[in-house]
């Protein structure tokens, strides 16, 4: 077995570890022109990387339900919430209700591949303030003053 990080079995070559760990909801997303361009570049065919699962979702609220433990009020409440799904992070962060009973203090999600001013537009509306910072954006509830302000 080889054991060095980014060797593909299938072509024998070392490739950046970024390229063997691409994965993501979307096709679209997987068959971008940046992957096609650096599966080329190392005389690769990304049809011949490509496994799809079917996969099965919930939404934000049933998620939270499912994964919270109550505070010491009872109450399921996320301090910070961390989105990173290749691709979908808008449609999970333009998924989540104004009404949940759910809403982190902080939500951090990545926008480099989604429409990031309808994702904002989205948290704005629900009383969040939100920071772009490298390829994430960190969205802080106001309404959450318990933790905020933040000393930076």
């Amino acid at each position: 077995m080889h054991n060095t990080p980014g060797y593909d079995s299938k072509s024998k070559k070392v490739l950046p570890n970024w390229l063997t760990q691409i994965s993501s909801l979307s096709k679209e997303q997987v068959y971008g022109s940046m992957f096609i361009k650096a599966f080329a570049k190392f005389g690769l065919d990304i049809n011949d990387y490509v496994v799809e699962y079917n996969i099965t979702a919930m939404s934000y609220a049933n998620l939270m339900n499912k994964v919270l433990v109550p505070n010491s009020q009872g109450v399921l409440e996320p301090l910070l919430v961390l989105i990173d799904t290749e691709g979908f992070d808008c449609n999970v962060v333009e998924g989540i209700s104004e009404q949940s009973p759910y809403l982190p203090t902080y939500l951090v999600y990545e926008h480099i591949h989604c429409n990031e001013e309808m994702a904002d537009a989205h948290l704005h509306g629900m009383g969040y303030f939100s920071l772009k910072v490298s390829e994430n954006v960190l969205a802080i509830n106001l309404a959450s003053s318990e933790y905020w302000p933040i000393e930076f």
